[in-house]
């Protein structure tokens, strides 16, 4: 599977479970497996390019097991939100399965700025 569609994957999950703040990803008993056809490596690596781009914000958590297992929180941050939200364009490609894209009411829209001439 392509790296954009893991991310937009991984981007799309973190935007449906918003409301449960951040999110447990890694080797924690809590931890949110990869989606079927996502290898962890695959998907931990998304976690990672979606926070190098800053459009989810990731903590990462202490590895209690001494074995550098990496794991941590994460959650979409505003700037994710209006990629999913109003469009804009991502530093980093991302391919979002339109069947799976949320349907967002209009007072739910993220503002977006006009600029005027």
């Amino acid at each position: 599977m392509k790296d954009s569609v893991v991310r937009g994957r991984l981007l799309q999950l973190l935007y449906e479970r918003r409301s449960e703040g951040s999110i447990p990803f890694g080797r924690g008993e809590q931890a949110v497996p990869p989606p079927g056809g996502i290898s962890r490596r695959d998907w931990l690596r998304a976690v990672a390019q979606l926070s190098e781009y800053r459009l989810i914000d990731w903590t990462p958590l202490e590895d209690q097991s001494g074995m550098g297992l990496l794991a941590g929180v994460a959650k979409i941050n505003d700037f994710g939100i209006k990629v999913l939200e109003a469009g804009a364009a991502p530093p980093i490609r991302i391919s979002i399965d339109e069947s799976r894209r949320t349907t967002i009411l209009p007072q739910q829209q993220a503002p977006i700025a006009t600029s005027i001439p």
